[in-house]
């Protein structure tokens, strides 16, 4: 084990400069065309048009929780959670439509993201279930289906965890379905993640003048990650992720790789470091889906995608199956094939459909009128 780190450490200091290089140069080979630039400056507009109709701010908790709400107060709601780094606009793209199906949605920022600001960053995911809780408690919401992608799959895990009695049903989309910790420990993701992490943060982007300049780094990500091109609805959720820091410049709400979050890379991408990781980090090793759905009452949706066409993903297409046959008569996973981790981005239509039929199915178990 010594070697190995040893080994580890020598890799790290002969890589990463070239990494860095490397970086560097695909991040100058980024540029936006002329078309593109329009789309980011028409994406401001739509950001700011949507926060003019469904922005909201409720106090819970000792924060001021920043939320969107789209639809009928006397719908079905539907909470929803957004992505590490992300913010609540990540699915206003589809709100619309999940309201033409007969959904109230209700998108949060969580702490320290988007326009939710939180001075303390000793939380955990569990922290996060509380503001939701209080937040349903502050507008009169008794229960409703919870949702999330990836950070927001595992807080609404942890939401039926802790208030199982507030939830109608759970869609999670690629997070909260899987035990993080058993990933780790089945297939380690090695030096390289750590070495991506570290570039990463070496090429965080400094402050700027504006929001339309801030915008356009986490643009380029977010076009990655989505296998999309850049659109107005995209442009727009870019301009979530940035807000004014207490110069008045603008810059990135989360840095992917934060350590004040996730702590050092080598220690959480390490399965035997967990007592070493700030709460946060904590709290996401410790979700283990199979002990908070032990006493699973309601309908789960598991959307699953594959980037491989239809090839199961190793550990995770394994710990979905155990679910499933752990809890046959309410759990449904559905497969999105050559689909990237923020599924819904690229299959919108899709997620609009399975959505609909969870609602159908909470509709049912609850005998709620549409």
């Amino acid at each position: 084990m010594a070697r190995y780190g040893v080994i580890k450490c020598t890799l790290i200091k002969l890589l990463l400069p070239v990494l860095v290089w490397n970086a560097k140069r695909k991040i100058k080979l980024l540029k936006f065309t002329v078309q593109e630039t329009k789309i980011l400056a028409q994406g401001e507009e739509y950001y700011l048009e949507t926060e003019a109709q469904h922005s909201r701010f409720a106090q819970v908790n000792g924060i001021s929780l920043h939320y969107l709400d789209w639809g009928e107060a006397n719908a079905v709601p539907l909470i929803w959670t957004h992505g590490h780094t992300s913010s609540a606009h990540e699915i206003a793209e589809v709100a619309p439509k999940l309201v033409e199906a007969g959904y109230r949605v209700i998108a949060i920022d969580v702490r320290s993201h988007g326009q939710t600001s939180c001075d303390d960053l000793g939380f955990t995911m569990q922290h996060i279930a509380d503001d939701i809780a209080a937040l349903m408690d502050s507008i009169h919401i008794e229960k409703a289906v919870i949702g999330g992608l990836s950070l927001g799959g595992q807080v609404a895990m942890v939401f039926y965890d802790q208030y199982p009695q507030k939830v109608l049903g759970l869609i999670l989309e690629d997070g909260g379905n899987m035990s993080f910790q058993e990933c780790l420990e089945r297939d380690p993701p090695g030096v390289n993640n750590v070495l991506f992490q570290k570039t990463y943060e070496k090429l965080s982007p400094n402050p700027m003048e504006s929001r339309l300049q801030a915008m356009e780094m986490y643009a380029h990500t977010i076009k990655i990650s989505t296998q999309r091109d850049l659109t107005v609805e995209l442009a727009s959720m870019a301009a979530g992720t940035v807000r004014k820091n207490k110069e008045g410049k603008w810059e990135s709400c989360v840095q992917i790789g934060d350590r004040r979050y996730l702590g050092e890379p080598e220690q959480f991408d390490d399965p035997a470091c967990l007592a070493r990781l700030p709460l946060y980090g904590r709290s996401i090793r410790l979700i283990f889906a199979e002990i908070s759905l032990r006493n699973l009452k309601v309908p789960v949706l598991i959307i699953e995608p594959r980037s491989d066409g239809d090839k199961p993903r190793g550990n995770v297409t394994e710990q979905n199956n155990r679910l499933k046959a752990q809890h046959p008569d309410y759990i449904e996973i559905v497969v999105y094939p050559d689909s990237p981790h923020p599924a819904h981005y690229k299959r919108p239509k899709w997620f609009v459909r399975d959505a609909k039929r969870m609602l159908e199915r909470v509709q049912s178990i609850n005998q709620i009128s549409e």
